[in-house]
């Protein structure tokens, strides 16, 4: 149901993304999702004029916070992300429209990559 811009961005995405080592796309319903070994990296949902992207900072399906003894920190420079939280997890927010910014966006994304 995305317009065709928001496809082709998405595309280009995945192609950047692909020659990272072991990555894999899952494709569910109503979001894909980017796997380093058995491990999600980042949450694309596709809308029809954007695309929503969740990095996790921390996620914990138990409800138990104390139990997560690492998080991720996003290093954005040009604060493109906000963080976004709730009771079991926390993540980084960013509603990407365009691509004037796209290789900045893959780096953070990589950020997150490289740190698993």
């Amino acid at each position: 149901k995305s317009n065709q811009k928001i496809k082709d961005l998405y595309f280009v995405i995945k192609d950047k993304m692909s020659n990272w080592d072991d990555t894999r796309f899952v494709t569910r319903k109503h979001y894909i999702s980017l796997w380093k070994n058995k491990t999600i990296v980042t949450y694309f949902n596709v809308r029809k004029d954007y695309i929503r992207v969740h990095i996790l900072r921390r996620i914990d399906f138990r409800g138990n916070v104390k139990s997560i003894k690492k998080k991720f920190s996003l290093d954005d420079s040009k604060n493109m992300f906000k963080e976004w939280n709730n009771n079991y997890k926390e993540l980084y927010e960013y509603d990407l429209k365009e691509n004037k910014d796209l290789d900045y966006f893959v780096l953070m994304i990589k950020q997150k990559y490289d740190s698993l």
